[in-house]
């Protein structure tokens, strides 16, 4: 039986959309007149996307450094072939009003930081913190509380299971997005000044 499209699904869908693009312009993916409409440059070269209705399409350029990232980093490998790495959600209005993109933003952003962090970020330098937290900063104050909220419930999920690496990073983490929100704050603050 087909599911009806109702006002709520648009709406949820749209947002979905609105988000999603919103993350991809600030880690700096381009419009794309290709067969996808995004391109994002990453160590590992380039990762078209198109964000559909409920979907996120993607492909690596670079299949075999695609595949090899997706495959030690991720929970979901792309296709070691073809280099696609779809993401695929209930088209419900509850499901695309959660927080359904956060594993794609989650390695996404993982996959921007290879070379550049440590998989162990307490040995983070100065200016790898620096560089992190001027990152996040760029995030709307609004985005910021939600990845606060994620990481949250990621630390105690970490605490349950004992992972205490996971634990460790999930602390600076938290840390870091601490830092983003104060100076987004204390910014708008200086601004009106």
């Amino acid at each position: 039986m087909a599911r009806r499209i109702t006002r709520k699904l648009l709406a949820a869908r749209a947002a979905f959309k609105k988000r999603v693009c919103a993350f991809l312009k600030t880690v700096g993916a381009a419009p794309n007149d290709g067969a996808y409409d995004w391109k994002l440059v990453t160590p590992i070269g380039d990762l078209d996307i198109s964000v559909w209705d409920a979907a996120i399409m993607c492909r690596f350029a670079d299949v075999e450094q695609g595949t090899d990232f997706t495959r030690k980093f991720t929970a979901q490998s792309c296709n070691p072939y073809s280099g696609k790495w779809n993401w695929h959600f209930d088209d419900d209005p509850d499901e695309l009003n959660e927080n359904c993109e956060t594993q794609f933003v989650r390695y996404v952003t993982l996959l921007l930081s290879l070379g550049r962090f440590p998989a162990d970020l307490t040995t983070l330098t100065p200016e790898q913190t620096e560089h992190s937290v001027s990152r996040l900063s760029k995030f709307t104050l609004t985005e910021l509380r939600r990845r606060q909220d994620l990481t949250n419930r990621q630390i105690e999920l970490a605490f349950k299971q004992r992972n205490d690496a996971a634990l460790a990073n999930l602390h600076v983490r938290a840390e870091h997005l601490r830092l983003a929100v104060d100076r987004q704050a204390f910014g708008k603050i200086r601004s009106r000044r």
